[in-house]
């Protein structure tokens, strides 16, 4: 139900006196879940602390957890005071230093440079206090009450825009907590303003940091604090009714057959699966199967705000469908949804983290995503992560081209224009990411490209001159061959794997050298860890091979294991690897492999791709054509296309174009023309599909500053001409010009 905005403008008076009819509860953990909270806190206290104080890097996440779990737990008091005597001490309490009252992100640091800190922080220890303040005795209390009421000027004078949707909402609800703490009507006044502003904006131009796999989580969350913990009842209406959108956003675009967010997006940290924090919230939804169970922490019990029946529905609309939707007042984008075919694309960019043109073929969860991205690093898959300046935490950026594109049904041109922005810049290239099991054409010619995929995934990512994998032929055998030189990083291998509880999971290996850990850890459908990590370290002499088992019994709750052979961070490690399985027997039944060592010998190719041919891709019953119309260097010269694999590490093959060797000056361009079909069920119908796009003429234009895309099109044409000077549309063909609401799905506005 919605009731008019305008009551927002009586919150002080209404909520106030709505307090009496709502009041907080204190989350009541089982015996179990408590047992688990217990075991956690312990085994963060030894990782955190040394002699009672905080390692040097431990983020406010990590403490933060530590305090309001172990509070929850009634754990160790004297234990939990240590933690937010360590959160106190990463607050900045200078009242000359113009981030006064914010919060340092790591232990040791001397510089704040992420002031997001004290959002986050806050978001956390005011549920400390709301729920959880009787536990600890007042001197205990002190140093929270003192962050939190120092936090209420870091908060106050942290501007964030509204645009930058999920700290805006994390403000709103720290606004409304802080005021229920220190009774400030005004401040419960201000966080409920801001809900009742986001939400006006949003059923205007959209959501801004759109379809985001990360953000559209923490959106969840704070929306979700809002409505379980906030005593006005307009604060409670307004969160639902944000999650209502949020929600609707995600189920319009969830991609059932590959258990993922379709895109574009804004801000996604997974170039490669379209994953993120939204997973664990869609499970415990129940979209991935069966519904997760309740979680076992109070924060990720309180910051959730289930879906609403009329948000679902979308799960089962008909397919397929098209939609639009804005982003911003000058940013669109748009997405065909087919059974066994996902196309979106953005209209504009929004950030380093951007996947502005996404496509899906056919089903598997260890798809990879096909997308597009300029990148200034060669960190072509997006796992090479460094620093950001701006944040000051480690980051896979790629570059922010101004995107312009046109799209109708499947049919999509795209244009990206960069340049090499940051200092660690030594490079520009456009890539397409593309599944590795997939078939491929060059125009008429099937292509012989070394494109096996293990199911088997790298884990963590190899990380530059200090950890790598490769696969190669030694003794007529295949070896999986791992090499960690690092001290502070870790690499290994893994295969999530569907487990029922009372499953017995048996992880075997023939390895020489080491050490490397053994793990089964069971996950429950949110892909949270339940019964603790199962660990067994092995080695063996590095000129023999020995065999190694390790065997658990998946606790109740569990929906997935993952089964993980790893050279851990704490240890440097040279293993050569001939065999990896994993067992599974159930009561009364035979034990059966259910992963096994499926590892090729690499062989690298590269075949060119020339601008104007066609390349098609086959996965499934969806098939994608793709054509590069033009791409120019840093220098202005044409570049070209090739198709590359990579080996292990990605399960995908690239099309990459390199616009320049080293870091240059000038501007790289990219035009693309892309058609995607779906119930390609025979070679007959593929025959059909590869002469349909070979029929559509396509052409690129440049004159100066302006750029023009078009295509004859499948519908008439489609395309549009672009102000590069300007970052703007001067003409568009095929698309209509504006939008009569935030989203239109199938021509038809949607009212929310």
């Amino acid at each position: 139900m919605r009731f008019p905005l305008f009551l927002s403008s009586i919150v002080v008076a209404v909520g106030l006196c709505a307090h009496a009819a709502f009041a907080v509860e204190r989350w009541s953990p089982t015996p179990a879940q408590i047992a688990t909270l217990e075991a956690n806190a312990d085994a963060q206290w030894r990782r955190i602390f040394v002699d009672g104080k905080p390692r040097a890097r431990t983020d406010w996440g990590t403490l933060a957890s530590f305090v309001l779990n172990g509070l929850a737990a009634n754990y160790a008091p004297m234990r939990v005071a240590a933690g937010i005597e360590a959160l106190a001490g990463l607050q900045d309490t200078n009242a000359a230093s113009p981030t006064f009252g914010n919060v340092h992100w790591y232990v040791g640091d001397t510089k704040l440079v992420d002031r997001n800190g004290v959002e986050f922080t806050t978001r956390h220890m005011s549920i400390a206090w709301l729920l959880f303040a009787d536990r600890l005795t007042p001197e205990q209390l002190a140093p929270l009450r003192k962050l939190l009421d120092l936090a209420r000027i870091g908060v106050s004078r942290h501007q964030v825009s509204i645009s930058y949707t999920n700290i805006f909402l994390m403000k709103a609800w720290n606004l409304i907590a802080l005021g229920q703490i220190f009774a400030d009507a005004d401040a419960i006044a201000q966080g409920t303003g801001m809900l009742r502003d986001w939400l006006a904006r949003v059923r205007a131009v959209g959501i801004e940091e759109y379809l985001s796999t990360g953000y559209y989580a923490v959106d969840i969350e704070n929306l979700g604090l809002v409505e379980n913990l906030a005593q006005d009842w307009i604060a409670r209406e307004l969160a639902r009714q944000g999650l209502d959108i949020v929600w609707g956003e995600l189920a319009r675009h969830w991609y059932a057959p590959g258990q993922r967010l379709g895109g574009p997006h804004s801000r996604t940290y997974d170039r490669l699966y379209s994953r993120g924090d939204v997973h664990a919230f869609v499970a415990r939804a129940g979209w991935l199967g069966e519904t997760a169970r309740a979680s076992g922490d109070p924060y990720r019990a309180l910051a959730f705000g289930a879906p609403a029946p009329a948000a679902t529905a979308w799960l089962t609309a008909p397919l397929p469908r098209f939609e639009r939707g804005m982003a911003g007042e000058n940013r669109r984008h748009a997405s065909y949804h087919g059974k066994s075919l996902y196309i979106g694309s953005a209209e504009a960019s929004y950030g380093y983290e951007d996947s502005p043109l996404t496509a899906m073929l056919g089903a598997g969860v260890d798809m990879p995503t096909i997308s597009f991205t300029m990148d200034g690093r060669r960190d072509y898959f997006g796992r090479d992560r460094i620093v950001e300046a701006g944040s000051g935490h480690p980051k896979a950026l790629h570059l922010r081209p101004a995107i312009a594109s046109a799209q109708r049904g499947t049919e999509v041109l795209l244009l990206g224009a960069a340049r090499n922005a940051r200092p660690e810049d030594n490079s520009m290239s456009s890539t397409v990411i593309l599944p590795a099991d997939a078939e491929f054409h060059l125009d008429a010619r099937k292509l012989d490209i070394f494109n096996a995929a293990s199911k088997w995934r790298v884990d963590p990512p190899a990380e530059r001159e200090r950890t790598a994998i490769e696969i190669v032929a030694a003794e007529n055998r295949t070896e999986l061959r791992i090499d960690d030189r690092s001290d502070t990083a870790g690499i290994g291998v893994m295969q999530l794997l569907p487990a029922d509880a009372g499953d017995r999971l048996n992880l075997s290996a023939e390895l020489a050298g080491g050490p490397v850990a053994l793990y089964l850890n069971f996950l429950d459908g949110a892909g949270q860890l339940i019964g603790g990590e199962n660990i067994k370290s092995v080695r063996s002499d590095p000129d023999r091979f020995g065999r190694f088992d390790f065997a658990a019994t998946a606790p109740a709750g569990t929906v997935r294991v993952k089964a993980w052979l790893y050279s851990s961070i704490a240890a440097r490690a040279s293993v050569r690897v001939r065999d990896l399985r994993v067992a599974r027997a159930q009561t009364l039944s035979a034990a059966q492999d259910v992963a096994h060592f499926d590892l090729i010998p690499y062989r690298r190719d590269e075949i060119e791709v020339p601008t104007g041919a066609t390349l098609f891709v086959r996965r499934g019953d969806a098939a994608l054509a793709i054509r590069a119309l033009g791409v120019w260097g840093t220098d202005d010269t044409p570049a070209t296309f090739r198709l590359i694999n990579d080996g292990l590490g990605y399960g995908a093959l690239r099309l990459t174009a390199t616009q320049a060797e080293t870091r240059g000056e000038g501007r790289g361009l990219t035009a693309l023309w892309l058609l995607g079909a779906e119930d390609i069920r025979d070679t007959a119908a593929f025959e059909a599909f590869r002469a349909k796009a070979s029929t559509i003429d396509t052409r690129v234009a440049r004159a100066g500053e302006r750029i023009e895309l078009g295509s004859s099109g499948t519908q008439g044409p489609l395309g549009f001409v672009y102000d590069l000077a300007r970052n703007s549309y001067i003409a568009r063909t095929g698309v209509p010009e504006r939008l009569d609401g935030a989203v239109a799905v199938d021509g038809k506005t949607l009212e929310r």
